[in-house]
């Protein structure tokens, strides 16, 4: 013979799984922390090889401008 559940035991099964303060910040808070540094991180590092790329890149000097190459053909 099988009782059937009264409404406090099925309230209970019900929420037994719902999260708990600890469980929702490890399965929602953490991974989103994580991945939000992530994301921080490569960011930065783009950036950095962006700077660093722009800073390599050489202007040309010492050119000659119109003017000086001017005075040499008249010389």
């Amino acid at each position: 013979m099988s009782a059937a559940a009264t409404p406090a035991e099925t309230l209970l099964t019900a929420t037994a799984g719902a999260p708990g303060p600890d469980t929702i910040f490890t399965d929602w808070v953490t991974p989103g922390l994580v991945s939000g540094l992530m994301v921080g991180a490569f960011f930065f590092v783009m950036v950095a090889v962006g700077v660093s790329w722009l800073t390599s890149i050489q202007t040309p000097r010492n050119l000659p401008s119109a003017n000086q190459h001017q005075q040499k053909k008249n010389q």
